[in-house]
C-alpha cells in the first residue's frame, strides 16, 4: 500500500475540514496531533480524528471525535504497454514477423485445440474436465486453448508460414469472435 499516497488522501481531507490548527503547518504534525485511527478498505480510507481546535470537552473529559470517509482505490500494479512506432517510422511500414518461438507455441497450441476438438466431437473425450484431467492442464487452459480451434483459416495459414505481426500470440488469440471478418478486424490484419 503506498503510504505517501494514503497519508496526502488524510491530510487533504483534514484541511478540508478546515482543520488547520494555528500552531501546525506540517501534513504529519496534522496527523500526529489530531489522528485516532485510519482504515484502509477496498474503496475507502476511514479516518478518526480529534478536533484539536476545539478546546471544549465533552462531559467525560474527551476531546470530540468525528469520522471522515474517503474514497479511494489502489493504483494499478501492472500498468499496460503500448506499442508506439518511432517518429521516423513511416505509417505504411511493415510490422515485425512474429518471434520464433512465439509461432512455435501458438502452432502447438492451435493443433492440440484441434485435437482436443476432434475427441469431443468424435466422443473419445466426454468433457473438457476429462481433457484437462488426462492432458494436466487447468480446466481453464483447456476452455481458453480450445477456442484456437476456431480460428479462420487465414490466421492459422499467416501464424504457421510466421507471417503474422510480432505481438499476436496466443493470449490475443484466445476468446476472439467466431466470425472470421471480425477476428480480422479486431487484429487489424486484412487478408
Amino acid at each position: 500500500m503506498p503510504a505517501d499516497q494514503v497519508e496526502a488522501l488524510v491530510v487533504n481531507a483534514l484541511k478540508a475540514r478546515g482543520l488547520r490548527p494555528a500552531n501546525l503547518n506540517n501534513g504529519r504534525e496534522l496527523i500526529r496531533s489530531m489522528l485516532v485511527r485510519v482504515e484502509v478498505a477496498a474503496k475507502t480510507i476511514k479516518v478518526s480524528a480529534k478536533n484539536k481546535d476545539d478546546e471544549q470537552q465533552d462531559i467525560e473529559g474527551v476531546n470530540r471525535q468525528f469520522n471522515v470517509s474517503i474514497p479511494w482505490s489502489k493504483r494499478a500494479t501492472k500498468m499496460p504497454r503500448e506499442l508506439i512506432l518511432p517518429v521516423s517510422q513511416p505509417a505504411n511500414a511493415k510490422p515485425k514477423p512474429i518471434r520464433v518461438e512465439d509461432r512455435a507455441r501458438l502452432v502447438s497450441a492451435i493443433g492440440r485445440s484441434r485435437r482436443w476438438l476432434r475427441q469431443l466431437q468424435d466422443g473419445s473425450a466426454a468433457s473438457t474436465a476429462e481433457i484437462a484431467k488426462s492432458e494436466k492442464y487447468t480446466l481453464r487452459q483447456v476452455n481458453l486453448t480450445l477456442s484456437l480451434a476456431f480460428l479462420s483459416p487465414r490466421l492459422v495459414e499467416a501464424a504457421v508460414a510466421g507471417r503474422l505481426p510480432r505481438g499476436i500470440g496466443i493470449t490475443s488469440l484466445r476468446n476472439l469472435p467466431p466470425e472470421w471478418a471480425q477476428q480480422h478486424k479486431l487484429l487489424g490484419l486484412s487478408f
